[in-house]
């Protein structure tokens, strides 16, 4: 079934393509306004066949979405309204669940060579050390830091509000002292 052919009642997918994708499961209310797509020309000649678009309006829980300028011979679509998101579209639910399977291998795909990027970045870095002397002594220095600022911060955990304390307790000595020799 594409979507020209749908009805009222049938159900609908939207897949919202987020870092937490997530897909919502409507009904049709209606389509509409089947018209073919503005044209860019080609060559100075409009397309010889040109596509299809269709508005469609969906029931999704207690809220009415509008979906215009859908491809009307599609049963599946890349979809992006005007707030920017990307959405897939679709009547047909075996063709979302494909599309959900894609992005769930890929980033699958993705976490399984986390391992093996680490490998290439730590032999980048090898090989720039021993190319390149000023790179070497760069990360010697990021990584000189790194250990002074993780030592004050175990230092602060270890004395807690007590550096304050201490600051202070220095002062009074020193103005003591201060006090002694110019008497």
């Amino acid at each position: 079934m594409t979507f020209k052919e749908l009805r009222e009642g049938n159900q609908y997918f939207i897949l919202h393509k987020t870092d937490k994708p997530f897909c919502e499961i409507g009904s049709v209310i209606g389509v509409n306004n089947l018209r073919p797509k503005p044209q860019n020309m080609v060559n100075g000649y409009p397309a010889m066949q040109p596509e299809m678009i269709i508005d469609i309006s969906v029931k999704v829980g207690d809220d009415t979405v509008k979906l215009s300028s859908v491809p009307a011979d599609k049963s599946i679509a890349d979809y992006k309204p005007e707030n920017g998101e990307k959405l897939v579209l679709s009547c047909d639910q075996t063709m979302i669940n494909q599309e959900i399977s894609a992005m769930l291998q890929n980033s699958q795909q993705i976490l399984a060579s986390i391992e093996t990027h680490k490998s290439i970045i730590d032999n980048c870095e090898l090989m720039l050390n021993q190319l390149n002397p000023q790179f070497k002594k760069e990360k010697e220095q990021e990584s000189k830091i790194q250990s002074l600022e993780n030592e004050i911060s175990e230092m602060k955990k270890i004395f807690g509000g007590g550096f304050e304390e201490l600051k202070s307790l220095l002062l009074d000595k020193q103005s003591t002292n201060n006090k002694k020799a110019t008497t």
